[in-house]
């Protein structure tokens, strides 16, 4: 019975966190109003996970897909970057995560700003992003190797996520792999 009802508690905290986040991130007018949003929402999937790593067995694992930032193991090098999901796993279970981070190079977003019902992703040049787009248009990459090809994931390198923003970082301090997508489009209900 006593699991039953934190089970309910914690639903109930989920659905009350993401009315909050919906409520402050649909309504803002500014970068600064949806950021401060997107910061709450990561300290809730804080709890979350430490919610589900508390129930965890001893052979048991989690995998965790997320979007650039999200699951970074070191967000603190990201300008701007409040703590992230992936940054308090890491800390919380170290040398236990496996991060894989998700890049794209171009296509189109839904954005809470866009004018029309998506916004354009315009390849950047001299980005990770459109380095990894030359090699392909989808593909998972490793980011610890030893083939000198690859020297240059090791060199701190610009890359894009959320509307163009271009920001620098050594990937291998982020990741342990990248599941690249050359186009992204927005989810179709259709």
């Amino acid at each position: 019975m006593k699991n039953q009802r934190t089970n309910s508690l914690n639903r109930f905290s989920v659905y009350k966190d993401s009315f909050q986040f919906v409520q402050t991130a649909y309504s803002a007018t500014d970068w600064i109003t949806v950021a401060e949003a997107f910061r709450v929402r990561e300290e809730t999937m804080f709890r979350q996970m430490e919610n589900l790593i508390s129930r965890l067995g001893p052979n048991e694992k989690i995998i965790l897909m997320g979007h650039n930032f999200h699951l970074s193991k070191n967000s603190a090098q990201l300008t701007g970057m409040w703590p992230s999901v992936g940054t308090f796993v890491s800390h919380l279970l170290p040398n236990q995560v496996y991060s894989i981070w998700m890049l794209y190079d171009h296509g189109s977003n839904s954005d809470l700003f866009c004018a029309e019902s998506t916004c354009p992703i315009l390849s950047v040049p001299n980005t990770i992003n459109s380095i990894l787009n030359q090699v392909g248009s989808l593909f998972f990459l490793p980011l610890a190797t030893s083939d000198p090809r690859s020297n240059f994931i090791y060199q701190t390198q610009n890359f894009i996520f959320n509307r163009n923003q271009i920001q620098q970082t050594t990937l291998p301090n982020q990741a342990d792999a990248i599941f690249f997508v050359g186009k992204v489009s927005p989810y179709a209900t259709n």
